[in-house]
């Protein structure tokens, strides 16, 4: 009796297993998010090859690339936090081969309604991302201090990217508005866009869009209006500055509003339940009922109970992996 009722529960727990991968895999065809990084580029939004669709990093976005910059993020999972980063011969906020370019706000999470003035002061390999809650740049609200590893150059395009190439799905959206640029090469003012005399989605010719649906200058609202969403494209606009600035000394700023934040789905696969009923449907039988049947099945040792055993551990490894891998940022 003792034997049925061991190899009905790991039975249980492997039919219960196999199900809960099967969602996860369907969760993972949209594991992008929606993204918005805005900031300073050696490279324009066309001349990354390997993004264009076909390419290598067509599906990951332009920000494995390689190139040189320093930008400032938000996207719709992971807690939706806002971070900065910067690349060097890598992608937009990768870093270099020795270390990670990110790094995250440690109190400040992306929502709807958001309205903050962003600056990005540059000395050296240090720059300053700081938050201010008002559109004077007056009252700070947190900041992050990063020491790079070694110096992105040349930079001279301003850009502001999505970064998405995954298949079209349900991945969060961003939406809302960039004003009044502002960029200081020293004490220099060298850049000041504030859109007032924009008449069309380019502003006569000085930004490059590539997609003009959903990253674009509104010409009657007189902003940089920006729908990140998972579109199965890579959607950037740019600027370019006509030369590289100073790689010593730059002061970067701009007003940055959110008007609809959707988070990323908590789950989008087949299985229509909220995280604690997953854990109380799913993980917790998964996990418990193999060790009740080890417990029962002790004494009987045959080669079907050790397949049964040792393919619930394979699945339960798998399940492990995946969840970890979905909660990675690719």
């Amino acid at each position: 009796m003792l034997k049925k009722i061991g190899v009905f529960l790991m039975l249980l727990s492997i039919i219960l297993a196999i199900i809960l991968i099967l969602d996860k895999n369907s969760e993972l065809e949209f594991v992008d998010s929606a993204r918005i990084l805005i900031g300073l580029s050696d490279k324009d939004s066309s001349q990354c090859n390997a993004c264009s669709i076909d390419g290598k990093y067509f599906l990951n976005g332009c920000k494995h690339c390689e190139q040189d910059g320093i930008f400032m993020m938000t996207h719709t999972s992971q807690g939706n936090p806002y971070s900065t980063g910067w690349g060097n011969n890598e992608g937009l906020y990768i870093g270099d081969e020795n270390c990670s370019g990110q790094k995250n706000f440690k109190n400040t999470k992306a929502v709807s309604g958001d309205t903050y003035g962003v600056k990005i002061e540059r000395e050296g390999i240090e720059f300053q991302t700081t938050l201010y809650t008002d559109q004077t740049f007056s009252e700070i609200f947190e900041d992050v201090s990063v020491t790079m590893c070694s110096e992105p150059t040349d930079l001279r395009f301003f850009r502001i990217s999505t970064e998405d190439g995954n298949p079209a799905g349900d991945g969060g959206r961003i939406l809302g508005y960039i004003d009044d640029i502002k960029l200081w090469e020293g004490n220099e003012l060298i850049f000041d866009e504030s859109f007032d005399s924009c008449m069309n989605k380019t502003c006569e010719n000085k930004w490059f869009l590539n997609n003009p649906d959903m990253i674009y200058i509104d010409p009657i609202n007189k902003n940089l209006f920006f729908d990140s969403q998972v579109t199965g494209t890579n959607d950037n606009i740019h600027h370019d500055l006509g030369k590289t600035i100073s790689d010593e000394s730059w002061t970067l700023r701009f007003i940055l509003h959110i008007e609809e934040f959707d988070e990323y789905p908590k789950y989008v696969g087949f299985i229509p339940l909220d995280k604690i009923s997953r854990v109380i449907v799913f993980w917790i039988p998964i996990f418990v009922l193999p060790i009740i049947s080890v417990f029962l099945l002790k004494n009987i040792q045959n080669k079907k109970t050790k397949s049964l055993l040792i393919s619930n551990v394979s699945l339960i490894i798998i399940i492990i992996l995946m969840t970890i891998l979905k909660n990675i940022d690719l």
